[in-house]
């Protein structure tokens, strides 16, 4: 009861700062063992406006930004220790990804509700140094998501497309506290995407628009807690911060 009355203070105590939307990041510190195997599930969701940039359309450029940019991430993760200290991990999965989009130009703003789609990512966690109950270590992580949708107006159509890949550098201690660990530190995130939008009747492209979108903010600092949940599973829960939005990853993992 006590170890999980901790972890909810801790919890608690970042919920109410803003979070960016970095997805799911995990220790920083290699965890499964040498040449041992893992293989679980993550969850992430995650909310942020994305950086204000220029857009080019058929009728010229204006400034744009997306707002309420809200990822839903859903992986199947499998796992390998390359040694105790190097831990090397692949994410295959679904992203929802809904957003409002702003033109700074015009009283406009519309919703775009993308389809759910397929999304991947890899990473690696190393540990560089070890002391009583406290490892050291630095972790990478990218992510690739490519959706699109479509709506119809009148007898014409809209079409928009949202391709996109992040990156994600932590850094940190994880400290083992008798059955659990709680992790966290520094994390630089980058993300890259590209937004178009095409007005189509009988097949012809009326109106087109698109932008390089850009994440707002790029550090900030996470943290987490991991709780064993038997001899050869974990259950693991974090929130990561910058002031710009907020979110929230878990997920659970079993060895082997």
């Amino acid at each position: 009861m006590k170890r999980m009355n901790l972890t909810a203070i801790v919890m608690l105590a970042v919920f109410g700062a803003n979070a960016f939307a970095v997805g799911f990041l995990g220790t920083p510190t290699a965890e499964i063992g040498a040449q041992k195997w893992t293989i679980g599930y993550d969850y992430s969701y995650s909310s942020q406006d994305t950086d204000k940039v220029t857009a080019k359309s058929t009728l010229g450029p204006f400034e744009l930004k997306l707002r309420d940019f809200n990822l839903q991430r859903h992986y199947a993760t499998l796992g390998y220790g390359i040694s105790e200290d190097l831990d090397i991990y692949v994410k295959l999965g679904l992203a929802d990804l809904k957003a409002k989009a702003k033109d700074y130009d015009t009283p406009d703003a519309w919703s775009m509700n993308f389809d759910t789609d397929f999304a991947w990512g890899w990473g690696m966690r190393y540990t560089f140094a070890r002391q009583d109950n406290v490892s050291w270590g630095a972790a990478a992580q990218m992510n690739w998501l490519d959706s699109e949708f479509s709506k119809s107006i009148g007898a014409d159509k809209g079409c928009y497309s949202f391709d996109s890949y992040d990156i994600l550098l932590s850094a940190g201690p994880s400290v083992d506290m008798g059955g659990w660990k709680v992790y966290g530190g520094p994390f630089y995130y980058y993300l890259n995407g590209d937004y178009s939008y095409k007005y189509k009747s009988g097949g012809a492209v009326l109106y087109s628009e698109n932008a390089d979108i850009r994440a707002d903010r790029n550090f900030g600092a996470f943290i987490g807690s991991v709780i064993s949940l038997g001899q050869n599973c974990n259950w693991t829960v974090e929130y990561a911060t910058t002031g710009d939005g907020w979110g929230v990853g878990t997920g659970i993992a079993w060895s082997f």
